[in-house]
């Protein structure tokens, strides 16, 4: 095991990850720049990504594509800090909602 955070040239491929994974491809999501502790992530805009709930014909992109590219950037920026990026441990939470 590597003593430190790998070098960016020794990460997997992100681009290819992105790619093969569902809702990233479907996105056309585009890794712009990857470096220890930071990770620029990039969509083109598309009517499909758009809230109808805009005014005078400016309709923003919906909250779940941006929280999308949140939780990625944030994801791969975090695992560019392990020592190997392609491990990760998987944690779960469960929320149980109650009505009164």
């Amino acid at each position: 095991m590597p003593d430190g955070p790998a070098e960016a040239s020794d990460w997997p491929d992100w681009e290819s990850f992105v790619r093969r994974h569902g809702s990233l491809s479907w996105l056309d999501l585009e890794v712009e720049h990857l470096e220890n502790g930071r990770a620029v992530l990039a969509i083109d805009q598309d009517e499909d990504f758009e809230n109808p709930v805009g005014t005078d014909g400016h309709d923003p992109v919906h909250g779940g594509i941006v929280a999308t590219l949140i939780d990625t950037a944030s994801a791969f920026a975090l695992r560019s800090t392990f020592d190997d990026p392609g491990e990760a441990a998987v944690g779960r939470t469960t929320y149980r909602l109650f009505r009164d």
